[in-house]
């Protein structure tokens, strides 16, 4: 059996069907990488840790993060312990995956939040109808005192905003799908949203081009702003902005961003934002 076929007759159905329509196509994209690996179609017997080792080695030598490499190696993986629980395959596996540098969070300064907004005023044409400027400007506002991620926010539709000033965020349109979320906008944020209520529609922030423009169209913003517009700098970092300030006046991130877990936080915490005390800042001088 191809493994294509096993994740279209068994993985698909059995674990992914609330997932997004970006989750399924991740896997996919993993399958066709790991047949270009192979170079042929893979097929169930093709599981082996030998294998999946040269997959990992295979992304190494293309310059790819060992962070890349292991995701593309875990939707393998959790599709071959998937075969072996239903019995199409005897072997399981066994191989370790590649070791991930932690990397600290860096989120945008006030002088670059100031120059990115400064940036999003300057936009040009119009976006499903909308003056450009204003669209992007909404989505900002909200990104800002939300930290709510961009594919929730595209998928929100004028009922979850009241005019009060309060944004319902549906389980369906967050990751994971596991639970609402309520956020209070500023006035500010509030005044961003009404200036882009015409023409009427369903979507808040829709977007009328190929979602892959999106991205590109940001990379040209941050550009134009003077900001670093690598893959570590789209929409996450504002994000990541959001969640270190709101930390460093003293919330808890970690609620604002409705994570289970404080450590997986700590990655969207910016320490030089959220001011931690070092060692050279309490040791004594050992000369005395």
């Amino acid at each position: 059996m191809k493994i294509s076929t096993l994740f279209q007759r068994f993985y698909l159905p059995l674990k992914l069907r609330a997932a997004s329509d970006h989750g399924r196509r991740l896997h996919l994209v993993s399958i066709r990488n790991f047949e270009r690996f192979l170079c042929r179609p893979a097929n169930l017997s093709h599981f082996s840790d030998d294998n999946l080792l040269g997959f990992l080695a295979w992304h190494l030598e293309r310059g790819n993060s060992p962070y890349t490499a292991n995701r593309d190696a875990s939707r393998l993986l959790a599709q071959w312990r998937l075969a072996c629980r239903l019995g199409l395959r005897k072997t399981w596996p066994e191989f370790s995956k590649l070791p991930e540098p932690r990397r600290e969070a860096m989120a945008w300064s006030r002088q670059q939040l100031a120059s990115l907004f400064a940036a999003l005023l300057r936009q040009k044409g119009r976006i499903a109808g909308v003056m450009a400027s204003d669209w992007w400007l909404a989505l900002h506002w909200i990104l800002w005192v939300t930290g709510e991620r961009i594919g929730a926010l595209l998928a929100l539709e004028w009922s979850a905003y009241e005019a009060d000033g309060w944004l319902y965020v549906p389980a369906e349109a967050r990751k994971g799908k596991t639970a609402d979320r309520v956020f209070r906008l500023s006035d500010a944020a509030c005044a961003a949203v009404e200036a882009i209520r015409q023409p009427s529609r369903r979507l808040i922030l829709p977007w009328d081009r190929d979602r892959s423009v999106l991205w590109w169209r940001y990379k040209k913003i941050l550009r134009a702003a003077g900001l670093p517009h690598d893959r570590k700098s789209m929409f996450h970092r504002m994000r990541k902005s959001t969640a270190s300030y709101y930390e460093a006046a003293g919330g808890d991130a970690t609620e604002l961003l409705g994570h289970s877990e404080r450590k997986v936080t700590m990655a969207y915490l910016d320490a030089r934002i959220v001011v931690r005390t070092h060692a050279a800042d309490v040791l004594f001088d050992p000369r005395g």
